[in-house]
């Protein structure tokens, strides 16, 4: 019978050389959150502080090409690996009701899909390819939503715990699903081939699951995992009293819980939620500035 493998870590840490950390000029007065950078290094989406706006950036001409409007917009958002599009979930209120929809728009602020509202849907995910957006209308319900020809019927959907939908082109045993759901699991990034996902748990720090051969490396530490490239993820390590926090640095680390390198050691800016494209790396300090860093 096939198994998974399970392997957890000792921490070995170095530091990353890195130039220093720019600090963006974006739209005067604006307070941003949560860089995320398209898969092709391209443009760059920002939340607003209150999760209300999403702002899009061209990288090469540092242009502000949209802004788009809506509850919650901000919180989850997603690019997609390929094509260059944002999945998003937007609040609408009516009085004091609540419901929810999915929200697809390209770079430029134009909408290309849009659900029907719902009661409460959980936020979107991209399939490996960057073709299939998957969410779950309702608890107990799944929906993949094919938004270009060739898109596999296939992704993961977190909503408290993990939820798998068919993957035909990757093999893997029982087991190695039951453990994906040993915890409450708070986001997933694939890699860049799609054969492997880092899972950030609530308090455990960040799994990653080698889909190909079933093998499980718990790294034991960190938030908000993204993807440098097919073999290095970086993540967020925050340190606090008890009440507040007092300290945060990027960490790059070998999917398989290599080489831990610290990438922001040597800078004074307590750094927040990393993207990446390449060796370019992007992180807010929760002022509402947006930093960019090559690391060399």
């Amino acid at each position: 019978m096939k198994k998974s493998l399970y392997i957890l870590f000792l921490i070995f840490t170095f530091t990353l050389a890195a130039q220093d950390a720019v600090r963006l000029s974006l739209k005067e007065g604006e307070q941003f959150l949560i860089p995320k950078v398209s898969a092709d290094g391209k443009y760059l989406a920002l939340s607003s502080a209150d999760y209300n706006r999403l702002f899009v950036y061209d990288i090469i001409s540092d242009a502000l090409i949209a802004e788009v409007t809506g509850a919650g917009i901000g919180w989850g958002f997603n690019w997609s690996g390929n094509a260059n599009l944002i999945a998003m979930r937007e609040n609408i209120f009516n009085g004091e009701n609540r419901s929810t929809r999915i929200k697809v728009i390209n770079p430029f602020g134009e909408t290309v899909s849009e659900s029907e509202q719902f009661s409460d849907a959980s936020l979107p995910f991209w399939s490996a390819d960057g073709r299939v957006l998957n969410f779950k209308p309702s608890k107990l319900e799944a929906k993949s939503v094919a938004l270009s020809e060739g898109g596999r019927d296939a992704g993961f959907l977190i909503d408290g715990d993990l939820l798998i939908v068919n993957y035909p082109a990757l093999t893997f045993p029982q087991s190695f699903i039951e453990t994906m759901v040993y915890g409450r699991a708070l986001s997933f990034n694939y890699s860049p081939d799609g054969t492997k996902i880092a899972v950030e748990y609530l308090g455990t720090g960040i799994r990653v699951y080698d889909l190909k051969y079933g093998i499980i490396y718990d790294l034991g530490e960190g938030e908000a995992p993204v993807w440098s490239d097919n073999n290095n993820i970086i993540y967020m390590i925050v340190e606090d009293d008890g009440q507040q926090i007092t300290a945060s640095d990027l960490v790059m680390r070998k999917y398989d819980g290599a080489e831990r390198r610290i990438i922001t050691g040597s800078l004074d800016i307590p750094a927040y939620y990393p993207s990446s494209a390449g060796n370019t790396v992007y992180f807010t300090d929760l002022q509402g500035y947006i930093y960019k860093m090559t690391l060399n």
